[in-house]
């Protein structure tokens, strides 16, 4: 006999896919197949199957505190992700807009806090 190694969680994993895609849609198993996908390192699937628990989930809080994480984890080569992750401030424009100003106090304070 041969014995075949049966992973139990296949049949799972391809129940949720089923049941959260068209023409199903069952949108209250979104998040725990989001935190499938996410255990098994799938996290651009499972950042958007949080994106797709609706507000009056009751797992709606942990979708969005989970999403934040997951976003914080993908690495940032994955295309279309990038423009997700918030760009770094440039404080240094606002100084100089001010700057510009025709207050000669504001104009003073402006180079101080610049220096």
């Amino acid at each position: 006999y041969v014995i075949r190694s049966f992973n139990a969680d296949k049949p799972f994993d391809r129940f949720l896919k089923v049941a959260v895609n068209p023409p199903f849609n069952h949108a209250e198993l979104a998040y725990a197949y989001a935190m499938r996908l996410r255990s098994l390192d799938q996290l651009p699937e499972a950042l958007e199957m949080f994106r797709r628990v609706h507000e009056g989930d009751p797992n709606f809080p942990a979708a969005r505190f989970f999403e934040m994480l997951t976003l914080k984890a993908v690495p940032p080569g994955d295309g279309e992700l990038l423009f997700l992750l918030p760009l770094p401030a440039q404080p240094e424009m606002n100084v100089n807009a001010v700057a510009h100003t025709r207050s000669p106090s504001v104009r003073t304070v402006a180079m101080q806090s610049s220096i």
